[in-house]
């Protein structure tokens, strides 16, 4: 591979070689790689599949008339170990007091 650059004397192009920097040895198998690849590239389907499943269920709630983002807030906190949780809330009701919002 080469990459041209600028002679900082003569400003005319200078090609120079470019090696990567591989170990041969360290090179990957080319099956294992391509195994690798294609478990994640099926896991990101999954995911984008997941996600789409997701949005749907939101859109029924929100048929029904449920608050959104209020359920997202659930499922954070719900998510929480009860410590973190607890000391979450207890914070975002000191801001609360400090804004004046309660």
């Amino acid at each position: 591979m080469t990459d041209e650059i600028k002679n900082t004397v003569t400003d005319e192009p200078a090609l120079i070689e470019v090696k990567p920097n591989i170990d041969p040895k360290k090179m990957p198998d080319e099956g294992k790689f391509r195994s690798f690849i294609e478990r994640i590239e099926r896991l990101e389907e999954e995911k984008r599949e997941l996600g789409r499943d997701i949005n749907e269920i939101y859109s029924e709630a929100r048929g029904f008339g449920y608050n959104i983002q209020a359920m997202k807030r659930v499922i954070k906190l719900r998510q929480m170990d009860p410590a973190t949780r607890s000391e979450t809330e207890f914070e975002i009701d000191e801001y609360k007091k400090i804004l004046g919002i309660e």
